[in-house]
């Protein structure tokens, strides 16, 4: 969604650098329109569950604060509940490439509710070197039975690297 946002460069309304100023009557409409198009698209792209307890709100930055705050939360159980569907995650007969896409989010997903504290001394490359290992070992462990061999050659590749 911060994305989407950023693209249509309405990120403002959220980060609170855009605001209505009763002053300018033409800023205040044009405020108030790019405000309500914005409510409506964040309340259409959420479930109707979700969308009901929202929908008398008239601010884009209060539904946004109030989804943020109901749901960015992540809990152990949550945490640990993406990486049990990464760890039996396994090809079983669908395409390489959906197996990878179905991987490549949770490990997003896991990745996004994780953050770890940005740095760029040397150990920030060995531990990103670290993760990636470890996900190309899920990754091949997942693997159709029919891989064992690309598995063993990636191996050996990788262990010699």
């Amino acid at each position: 969604m911060t994305r989407a946002l950023k693209a249509k460069n309405k990120l403002g309304f959220v980060e609170g650098t855009v605001t209505k100023t009763d002053n300018d009557p033409i800023n205040s409409l044009k405020w108030e329109r790019a405000n309500v198009v914005m409510c409506s698209w964040l309340l259409g792209s959420i479930s109707e569950t979700i969308y009901t307890g929202h929908a008398g709100s008239e601010r884009f930055v209060d539904i946004w604060n109030k989804l943020n705050e109901t749901y960015l939360k992540s809990d152990g159980s949550f945490v640990f509940n993406i990486h049990q569907k990464i760890n039996s995650l396994t090809q079983s007969g669908i395409s390489v490439s959906d197996y990878y896409n179905k991987l490549h989010s949770l490990w997003k997903e896991f990745d996004g509710l994780t953050n770890l504290t940005e740095c760029t001394c040397i150990a920030s490359t060995k531990l990103n070197d670290h993760s990636k290992l470890m996900k190309l070992m899920q990754f091949l462990s997942g693997l159709d039975d029919c891989y064992n061999q690309v598995k063993s050659h990636i191996l050996l590749t990788e262990s010699s690297s």
